[in-house]
């Protein structure tokens, strides 16, 4: 059947069938058959060669199996080989971390470029166990684990021998390096006992800002709202609660003049999104930081100056009601032809 005519698809499913099969049960005979740890690591190394070396010489349908496996092998040779060492957990879970991050920045140059998704599947999988394994054995350790990973997920994004893997893998390497590192931030952050809130909000929404600028300048047609919405918000919606609350004048002096930097940059370049965000932002904070002095005046001073003063303000704003509503009209138009 595998030999007749035409059947170049099944010879290529039994093919890779038998080849996985055989990588399976090569790296579980490497762990089986050693009692001792240094044995058990000189197993694994073993087939992580075998694999090397089978990797090059087959066909493109079994190239798939044997760098993948070499890979795995060659993560569970430094983690192995740490333990027998008498390393404790937490050095062989980054012993582990880092031999997958140094095998993912070397894999675009390896001779199967073909297999790529595949070996960084199985990397990411290593990288991933062995950060589970840093937060369970030492929890102050883990932001160190996280930037590892982190910085070889960004790596195939400026690597131009990555590109060979397919836009996808370089899409999914730079949005898991990009959330690695930000975990990793926000880990040591919390291991330095920092509480500030900023701390965690304003360096990624700088960097989302950041990397809208550099979007907008790649592709002029994107809005302002998809290239700078996010970054604002993280900058200034986290912080705007705790302006409010605040009874200090800091935080609220510096997130104002934030939104007003927002503000006059919408205005000068014609961006809808900073210019409604900053105008939003800037109008909460006048609004509760002038709450307190306005209920003042409205206590101190006697009711029938109140009402004279409210009657007043009515008849002007009565006087003049349809200038500033065609105003009002033309400034929604303005706003919404903003690109």
């Amino acid at each position: 059947l595998v030999k007749a005519a035409g059947a170049a698809d099944a010879r290529a499913a039994l093919s890779m069938t038998v080849e996985m099969t055989s990588a399976v049960l090569l790296a579980a005979g490497a762990v089986a058959a050693a009692s001792d740890a240094w044995a058990r690591t000189a197993a694994l190394g073993v087939g992580a060669v075998a694999a090397a070396f089978r990797t090059p010489a087959g066909r493109s349908a079994l190239r798939p199996v044997w760098a993948p496996a070499c890979a795995g092998l060659l993560v569970a040779v430094a983690a192995a080989g740490s333990h027998a060492a008498g390393l404790s957990d937490a050095a062989v879970a980054m012993t582990a971390v880092c031999v997958a991050a140094a095998l993912f920045v070397a894999a675009p140059y390896t001779p199967c470029v073909a297999a790529l998704p595949a070996v960084a599947s199985v990397l990411a999988a290593a990288g991933a166990f062995g950060v589970m394994g840093a937060a369970a054995t030492r929890p102050e350790r883990l932001w160190i684990a996280l930037a590892v990973v982190g910085s070889a997920g960004l790596s195939a994004v400026f690597t131009p021998a990555s590109r060979a893997g397919g836009e996808a893998l370089r899409r999914v390497s730079g949005i898991t390096g990009a959330a690695s590192l930000l975990a990793a931030y926000w880990a040591g952050l919390g291991v330095a006992g920092v509480a500030v809130a900023e701390a965690y909000t304003l360096p990624p929404g700088v960097l989302l800002l950041a990397g809208g600028g550099w979007l907008r300048r790649r592709r002029p047609e994107l809005g302002s709202w998809p290239a700078f919405g996010v970054g604002l918000a993280a900058v200034s919606v986290p912080s705007l609660p705790l302006a409010v609350a605040d009874e200090a004048l800091l935080r609220p002096a510096l997130l104002g003049a934030a939104a007003i930097a927002s503000l006059v940059a919408g205005a000068r370049f014609r961006l809808q999104a900073p210019l409604v965000m900053g105008a939003g932002v800037l109008s909460a904070v006048a609004v509760f930081q002038l709450s307190a002095p306005v209920v003042a005046a409205y206590e101190a001073l006697p009711r029938w100056a109140v009402l004279a003063g409210t009657g007043l303000l009515l008849i002007v704003l009565g006087a003049g009601y349809e200038r500033r509503l065609r105003n009002l009209t033309r400034l929604g138009r303005m706003v919404r032809g903003l690109d």
